[in-house]
């Protein structure tokens, strides 16, 4: 029996327009009433979270939101963070010096604030922008982020593969480097994944992996799938996550995670 639902956002439970369907609505808001686990697992930032999490009347302190790729989880009120792992000032040193020499751009995720020496000015029109204050300095003083949550290239797909290609083993060992969207590769603690969360988060919960199941569409939702029985891939996923899938369920614009629940709910 299925007890806990870990839920991706962008390309899974969200439309292109990042809205949430009705039915998707519905459907969640049917199996918290009963008393099955759903948490949201996103790259996402809390206070880019927060709105959904209302939306979905998921933000109390009886719920939690796994942020930041799994860099955090928090009481779905934003009351208290009771996991969190993030970039030190020495790591944010490194990965900023080499992704300078790359060229590419680059945003550096602290304390709820955006920071960035540059945009990709096409990127930024992107919806899963709107709403954002970006915090633009030319020359960013590292030596003022004691940490980061994230660090994130984001740039064309060919900047973005490239970088990714050529990527050093030193920063490979050193960090996991994941990418969630084909514009976005996102630089985290080495031990940071959506998928270890989860697995925490389990564990507290005492819900057992036969009894988890997850939904997404990319390369960061591919740990998650190491710790569920039911790996669930959106029909607009990536080709490695429909490999490994127990079923590809029908298009992010579609009720897609909508149709997978009730066919194993």
């Amino acid at each position: 029996m299925i007890k806990l639902i870990a839920i991706d956002l962008d390309g899974t439970l969200l439309d292109d327009n990042k809205q949430i369907s009705p039915l998707n609505k519905e459907t969640i808001k049917e199996l918290v009433a009963k008393g099955i686990k759903i948490i949201i697992a996103s790259g996402r930032p809390y206070f880019r979270i927060k709105p959904i999490l209302k939306e979905l009347a998921l933000d109390n302190d009886q719920n939690y939101v796994i942020a930041y790729n799994g860099g955090s989880i928090s009481l779905g009120d934003g009351s208290k963070i009771v996991y969190a792992k993030w970039l030190k000032n020495k790591d944010i040193k490194k990965i900023v010096s080499y992704l300078s020499k790359t060229k590419a751009c680059f945003n550096l995720y602290s304390a709820d604030e955006i920071y960035t020496e540059r945009l990709n000015q096409r990127i930024a029109k992107f919806k899963v922008y709107d709403g954002i204050n970006f915090i633009i300095k030319p020359n960013l003083e590292l030596a003022l982020f004691a940490m980061a949550n994230k660090i994130i290239l984001a740039d064309d797909e060919a900047k973005v593969d490239e970088v990714k290609n050529s990527l050093p083993r030193s920063l490979k060992r050193k960090y996991n480097i994941v990418r969630s969207t084909p514009n976005f590769l996102e630089f985290l603690p080495a031990k940071v994944s959506k998928g270890r969360a989860i697995a925490i988060f389990s564990k507290w919960q005492k819900i057992k992996k036969a009894e988890i199941m997850v939904i997404g569409d990319e390369e960061n939702d591919l740990s998650m799938f190491k710790v569920a029985s039911v790996k669930i891939a959106m029909a607009n996923a990536n080709d490695e996550l429909k490999k490994q899938a127990s079923f590809v369920t029908k298009t992010n614009n579609e009720d897609g995670v909508a149709l997978a629940i009730k066919k194993f709910i």
